[in-house]
């Protein structure tokens, strides 16, 4: 569009006075000021449409909107600028008028297959050009990608076979009778065989093919299809544009399982495979880093939508996929071969790792770097630590939780946990939480891993500091505090987990009464009974020292009491009084025994002269003596006959004694 040329060869349409009293005549133009007046023409195959507006009662012209078929071009008459941005931003399009016949028959013709035959077809053809722009720039993004994704290779169909044997979700399924032997069938190869003593969601070794199962009783499975998803990735060597680098591609995996209820000829295990995720990385001598291209990305999602959307690829700010949120389980196959490129890591025997862990190949590495043990813990049998080390080492290390535990840059598993040989050996595969619990204990006591095997298989592992508190504050040693919670987890028939918490309030509570911590408050026969009986005691002493408050406070409050004969309203100088009133009444009012101890708040009970010990309604009196609250069963609004007797209580009483009142009460609070 030669849009200059067109401006000074052009000038502008003539304002006539029949345009003038048709904008006359437009209700809408003499409410607002607004580009919502046109005429149109068609001038050398070029669409030209002039806006008007009506300022101080005056029709002036306002734009001119220049359209060829391609482009668009908009011109400010008031000063001849040449403007950016869309069409939408100089029109009014909602109530377009034109101001003579030609310029709406010049609409019709010029967009001949729009529903709007007004300025509003100009931005509905502005929106297409402006598409199909966006289309041309997102095709051509997607062809470089497409390009430079060429130099991945498709995995090989040992990674995919890998993907079924090792990642899939092996099964024990049987129908339970009574007695030790169970009678079912393996789901990966589907020989029937007897188990003895097994439990639902527990492990099993299948006596044919040796794969270690999970048992699940057909009686308590509620689903008749069984479905997991997991994630794996295919690590490589690839020419990244004439340069080497590390590419890692990520899958989601999803396993179904169908009538297995039918037996094991008709049990049917699918597995898809979608690819979900690319990352390139580049190795330099500090190891490697994530290769970032001319669009500063350096992760792909391929095919994250199963295929069922026209996005090839796009930016993991678009969908998902952060480092340190692509967890997966890694193909080891010639792993050590792709690793030994990275000169951070050297001649580490990754291959042993990944087994055992899942986690991305970045995280993996950096890891590596800067934990030499790595490798070694998992040769050792510690794959449970694999994953928290690994987690730690994704940013910086020695700034992590499990850093100050361990000394990190040590190659020796024993000395990297900071144990000696013996404990080391003594180790089972321990998780963060009990090796947390154990380096904890070891500070103060004599501990080994059997006790903190006991610690662990009681669920309590996780609550180490809740365990050094209370061992501390009892003096006493972790074998006893765990033989303790056992004993009482029989007695109680409860689990230790829960007894932990319980034992936790029973031992402040010593504290509030003030008790002795004696061998047997320390350890008592039943902890429930010992615990219902502190809490009496607390709640006992709680409310005697309130009342104490309440009963001082009392004599200020009853000056205010009243009886008309029908009603009357008394002040509350107790406990008991709150705590039967809120029963009788099922409300609320027990929570403000603190309050109205402390003097900030007074509470009365309203009562039918008849039965003056029985709850009717309670009122809310505040320091300024106003009634803020007058509630009765179930928080029920008084009837009117309880409101007249509050407000002759208000002038017969209140008014007397305000002022005495409230500053008695300030000073009391």
């Amino acid at each position: 569009m030669e849009y200059a040329k067109y401006i000074k060869a052009h000038p502008l349409p003539e304002i006539t006075e029949r345009m003038k009293k048709k904008a006359e005549k437009v209700r809408e133009v003499s409410s607002w000021e607004s580009d919502n007046l046109y005429t149109a023409e068609v001038s050398d195959d070029m669409l030209v449409v002039t806006t008007y507006r009506k300022i101080n009662g005056k029709l002036q012209h306002s734009h001119r909107h220049l359209y060829d078929g391609i482009t668009f071009a908009t011109q400010r008459i008031s000063d001849g600028k040449k403007l950016s941005g869309e069409i939408n931003s100089y029109l009014s399009l909602y109530c377009s008028i034109a101001l003579d016949s030609k310029s709406e028959q010049v609409m019709r013709d010029y967009f001949p297959n729009t529903h709007y035959p007004d300025i509003c077809a100009l931005k509905y053809a502005e929106d297409d050009i402006n598409e199909k722009r966006k289309l041309r720039r997102w095709q051509k993004t997607m062809d470089r990608i497409d390009q430079r994704m060429s130099c991945f290779h498709e995995p090989p169909q040992e990674f995919y076979d890998w993907i079924k044997e090792k990642l899939s979700h092996k099964h024990f399924f049987y129908s339970y009778k009574k007695g030790k032997l169970q009678s079912g069938y393996c789901s990966h190869c589907r020989h029937e065989f007897t188990a003895e003593n097994i439990r639902h969601r527990g492990e099993i070794t299948c006596l044919h093919c040796g794969s270690v199962l999970e048992c699940l009783s057909l009686g308590k499975i509620k689903m008749h299809n069984l479905s997991y998803r997991t994630r794996a990735s295919y690590v490589e060597e690839i020419n990244d544009g004439g340069e080497p680098a590390i590419a890692e591609r990520t899958f989601n995996v999803y396993f179904y399982i169908h009538k297995f209820r039918e037996g094991a000829e008709n049990c049917v295990e699918k597995v898809e495979v979608y690819e979900w995720l690319r990352a390139i990385y580049k190795t330099d001598k500090s190891g490697i880093s994530p290769k970032k291209d001319r669009d500063d990305v350096f992760f792909y999602i391929h095919d994250c939508f199963h295929n069922t959307s026209d996005v090839r690829w796009c930016r993991p700010s678009d969908r998902s996929g952060y480092l340190g949120d692509t967890s997966a389980y890694i193909y080891p196959h010639k792993f050590n071969s792709i690793c030994s490129k990275i000169k951070s890591i050297g001649t580490m025997d990754l291959e042993a790792v990944v087994p055992h862990v899942r986690t991305e190949f970045y995280a993996l590495v950096k890891a590596a770097a800067q934990v030499p043990a790595l490798e070694n813990l998992a040769k050792q049998g510690k794959y449970k630590l694999l994953g928290p080390v690994i987690r730690a080492g994704l940013y910086d290390f020695k700034n992590s939780y499990i850093a100050r535990y361990v000394s990190y840059t040590e190659s020796s598993p024993a000395r990297f946990l900071r144990v000696d040989k013996e404990t080391f050996k003594a180790m089972r595969d321990i998780s963060e939480n009990e090796f947390t619990l154990y380096k904890e204990l070891v500070k103060s006591y004599q501990v080994d891993m059997d006790i903190i095997s006991r610690y662990s298989q009681n669920n309590i592992e996780t609550n180490s500091g809740e365990i050094i508190y209370l061992l501390s504050r009892n003096s006493i040693s972790p074998l006893r505090f765990i033989n303790y919670l056992e004993k009482q987890s029989k007695l109680l028939h409860k689990k230790c987990k829960a007894l932990l918490g319980l034992y936790r309030d029973y031992s402040d509570m010593v504290g509030d009464v003030k008790m002795e911590r004696t061998e047997s408050v320390i350890f008592p026969k039943d902890l429930q009974k010992e615990h219902d009986r502190l809490m009496k005691i607390k709640t006992d002493l709680k409310y005697s020292q309130q009342n104490k408050k309440l009963k001082k406070r009392g004599k200020l409050l009853h000056t205010l009491d009243y009886n008309d004969g029908k009603y009357l309203i008394v002040a509350f100088d107790k406990s008991d009084d709150f705590l039967n009133e809120s029963a009788k009444l099922g409300h609320c009012v027990k929570t403000y025994i603190d309050r109205c101890s402390r003097g900030e708040t007074n509470i009365y009970g309203i009562r039918k002269a008849e039965s003056p010990q029985e709850p009717y309604f309670t009122l809310t009196l505040d320091n300024n003596a106003r009634v803020t609250q007058n509630l009765g069963l179930h928080n029920c609004l008084p009837p009117e006959e309880v409101k007249s007797f509050v407000r002759r209580w208000q002038k017969n009483v209140i008014s007397k004694h305000k002022e005495e009142f409230i500053s008695k009460a300030k000073k009391s609070a």
